[in-house]
């Protein structure tokens, strides 16, 4: 008892802590809250990975650095203005269509865009070309659609209702733990049909890797 009590006086303080800088700074601390999450989220997998094959003894640090420019630089500044943006269409009003509203814009809008700019940011830092970037995003844009919704349609439906508007992106940053392992681990896999670019880009991804990891 006395051990789970410390650990909830810590959790506590960090709450706590965590509330004043959201106060004082919101962006900037949503910023910084994302790129945590999502760097720790693709070091873990890559933890995943390495263990599953032990062929994989480096650390992809360039690979890590994509995710937390995607987290920081551009998921949390647009949510941050997405949400209040969302409000603002639905001021004043409540209830069950109003949740269904923001939901639909938020899973269709939303979601395509930031998918669309997950795989941009990931491939042009990756020194991929625009051609080879178009080809990706058609290739895995459709089936990380699918699996967004699974997850984050009830996520957002109780997001969107009950948690208060300076939240929200702590919320989505939160589940974006497990949700940035998986992006990880799928917007790295091998195409999953015959695209033209994406074989050859993912090539070039994995010698730039092997690289890297001899020369370290």
């Amino acid at each position: 008892l006395r051990g789970a009590g410390a650990t909830m006086g810590v959790l506590g303080r960090a709450w706590r802590a965590y509330s004043a800088a959201l106060a004082r700074s919101p962006l900037r601390t949503k910023m910084a809250s994302a790129v945590a999450i999502y760097g720790g989220g693709d070091a873990a997998m890559q933890a995943v990975e390495r263990w599953r094959d032990p062929a994989l003894r480096a650390w992809d640090a360039p690979r890590t650095a994509r995710m937390c420019v995607y987290g920081g630089l551009w998921l949390s500044p647009f949510l941050h203005a997405w949400y209040r943006g969302l409000d603002a269409m639905f001021v004043g009003r409540t209830g069950l269509s109003v949740t269904l509203g923001k939901l639909a814009l938020d899973q269709s809008f939303a979601a395509t865009t930031n998918m669309v700019m997950f795989y941009s940011i990931n491939s042009l830092l990756d020194g991929a070309s625009l051609a080879e970037t178009r080809a990706r995003i058609e290739d895995r844009l459709w089936p990380t659609l699918k699996s967004l919704w699974c997850l984050w349609i009830p996520v957002q439906s109780i997001n969107l209702s009950l948690v208060p508007l300076d939240k929200r992106v702590l919320v989505v940053n939160f589940v974006g733990v497990g949700w940035s392992m998986f992006m990880s681990w799928f917007g790295n896999k091998p195409p999953t049909r015959a695209v033209p670019g994406v074989a050859e880009a993912d090539e070039a991804l994995k010698a730039n890797t092997f690289e890297s990891a001899a020369t370290a």
